[in-house]
């Protein structure tokens, strides 16, 4: 059995959360400038700017609550998501079903023209992703996730056996 849990990372959503602020504030001090006694649409443009801030910084908190746990349990990789609130199983599959785990340029031909169906990470975030290629059902999956070096080996002497 192992299981570790990724969080999301907090300076991402700070960085992004700053630069919104930033630039809604020289768009404010441009339409100053630029509208000058027009008072309707600057209210306008100041409701805007305050409403698209604000939805920004909701999605940017939410965001930071999300975790990831990954877990092998004899024979499976089990993948649940974590908010605040609850924990909701996203992906259960058999190791020995894997059919590929490692970085997307490395992914085999046959395998590359499918579509990416789920993604277990920050966007923006730059630790190590890999790309997960599965069979269940005789259709092939992927998803995307950020596992520690020590479950990939996991998972790939599980496969093995």
């Amino acid at each position: 059995m192992h299981k570790e849990i990724k969080q999301g990372k907090k300076t991402v959503a700070i960085i992004i959360s700053l630069l919104t602020i930033t630039v809604a504030l020289y768009i404010y001090q441009f339409s100053k400038m630029t509208l000058g006694r027009n008072v309707t649409i600057k209210f306008i443009l100041e409701a805007l700017l305050i409403m698209t801030t604000l939805i920004v910084l909701f999605i940017e908190t939410r965001k930071c609550k999300i975790a990831y746990k990954y877990c092998i349990i004899s024979d499976k990789l089990i993948i649940n998501k974590i908010n605040s609130k609850n924990e909701e199983n996203v992906e259960s599959l058999k190791i020995k079903d894997i059919i590929y785990i490692g970085e997307k340029s490395n992914v085999p031909k046959e395998y590359s023209r499918c579509k990416c169906s789920r993604h277990y990470i920050r966007k923006f975030d730059k630790a190590k992703k890999l790309l997960c290629i599965y069979k269940k059902e005789g259709k092939i999956y992927k998803f995307v996730f950020e596992p520690s070096d020590t479950l990939v080996s996991r998972i790939k002497s599980s496969s093995q056996h």
